[in-house]
C-alpha cells in the first residue's frame, strides 16, 4: 500500500486494487473430526458443521445449501473464546471511499489484526471470513450460534449522512437486551475514542450527534441490526470505526497505523470486559428505528469455492 506521509484533511492516497490473501485460520480451537462445530477451507471459508460422516463432514454453506466436506477439505474446529466478523465481502463491498477504498478489505485487515493481538494473549478466536467472500448474515449468524462464544464482535465502518464533530464519531451498535454486549460496546468506544483523538487531533472529523455507544430498535423494540438481532444468547456488537465517505477520515483509515490503532483499541476493549468490571462510557440514547429490512438472506446468493 502506498499513501502520502501527510494524514491531514486532504491528503492524497493510492488505494490498493487487490484485496487481502485469504487466510487459513490455524486456531486454538482446533478439534478432532467428530468434534467439530465449524470448518474453516483453506481459503478462510467458514462452513458450520451439521452432521460428521464417516468420510468428512455435511456442512452448511454461506448459501444455506447441504454439502459434504471430505476430511481433506479444511480445519475442524470446536470452539472459539471470540468470534470477529468483518462485514461485507465478495460482491458486497460495504461503504466505497472517493478514491476507491472498499469497507470490506478494511474490515477483514482489521479483523486480522485483532485476531492476532488477542492470539497473543492466549485467547482464541474465529473469523466468520477469513478471505473475500459473500457471506450472508444469517450464514454469519449461524457461526456465532454453533460456536457459542464468549462474545461476538462485527466490525464496519461507516458512511452516510452525518455532520462535523469536534472528535472521532465512531459508533459501536449493542444488543439492547443484553448488559454484556452494552459494557462491551462502552469499553471499545472508550478505548477507540482516546486513541484516535490522541493520534488524530486535526482531522475533521464527521458522525451523528449521538456518536458512541448505542443501539437502534425496531417498533417492537427490539434490535434493528439483522447482526445483533439474530445472534442472541451471545453478547453482541458492531463496531463502525470512522467514515470512509469523508475523504480526510478515508485518507487515514487506509494506513496500516490507523488500522493497527483501531485493532488495538478493540483489542484493549475486549481483554478489559474479560478481565476487569470497568463499565465502559460514552453511552447515548436508543435510536428508534422502522421495520427492519429483509435484508440478510440467500436471495441469489452463489457458493464461493471451498479450496
Amino acid at each position: 500500500m502506498v499513501v502520502s506521509s501527510c494524514l491531514l484533511p486532504g491528503a492524497a492516497v493510492v488505494v490498493p486494487s487487490v484485496s487481502p490473501a485469504p487466510d487459513p485460520q490455524t486456531l486454538d480451537g482446533a478439534a478432532e473430526p467428530a468434534d467439530a462445530k465449524v470448518v474453516v477451507t483453506p481459503n478462510g471459508v467458514v462452513l458450520p458443521v451439521l452432521e460428521a460422516t464417516d468420510t468428512g463432514w455435511l456442512v452448511s454453506t454461506p448459501c444455506q445449501n447441504e454439502v459434504e466436506l471430505p476430511l481433506s477439505g479444511g480445519q475442524p474446529v470446536a470452539e472459539a473464546t471470540v468470534v470477529l466478523d468483518p462485514g461485507h465481502g465478495g460482491r458486497e463491498p460495504g461503504a466505497v471511499s472517493a478514491a476507491g477504498l472498499t469497507e470490506k478489505s478494511v474490515n477483514l485487515n482489521v479483523a486480522r489484526e485483532v485476531k492476532g493481538r488477542l492470539e497473543a494473549q492466549g485467547i482464541s478466536v474465529l473469523l466468520t471470513r477469513g478471505s473475500d467472500v459473500r457471506m450472508p448474515l444469517v450464514s454469519r449468524a449461524e457461526i456465532v450460534n454453533v460456536i457459542k462464544p464468549d462474545l461476538f464482535v462485527s466490525i464496519h465502518h461507516n458512511a452516510g449522512t452525518s455532520r462535523r464533530l469536534d472528535g472521532p464519531g465512531t459508533e459501536i451498535y449493542f444488543q439492547i437486551s443484553s448488559v454484556p454486549a452494552r459494557r462491551l460496546s462502552g469499553l471499545i468506544y472508550e478505548e477507540g475514542f482516546a486513541a484516535l483523538s490522541e493520534r488524530y487531533p486535526g482531522v475533521p472529523w464527521v458522525g451523528a450527534l449521538d456518536a458512541g455507544p448505542v443501539f437502534w430498535t425496531d417498533p417492537q423494540g427490539e434490535d434493528y441490526l439483522g447482526m445483533l438481532r439474530r445472534t442472541k444468547g451471545t453478547p453482541a456488537v458492531l463496531t463502525e470505526f470512522a467514515y470512509l465517505s469523508n475523504p480526510a477520515e478515508a485518507a487515514i483509515i487506509a494506513t496500516p497505523e490507523f488500522q493497527r490503532l483501531e485493532a488495538d483499541s478493540i483489542s484493549r476493549g475486549i481483554v478489559r470486559w474479560m478481565q476487569t468490571k470497568d463499565p465502559g462510557s460514552g453511552y447515548k440514547t436508543v435510536r428508534p428505528r422502522g421495520v427492519p429490512g429483509s435484508s440478510g438472506g440467500t436471495a441469489n446468493c452463489v457458493d464461493p469455492p471451498f479450496s
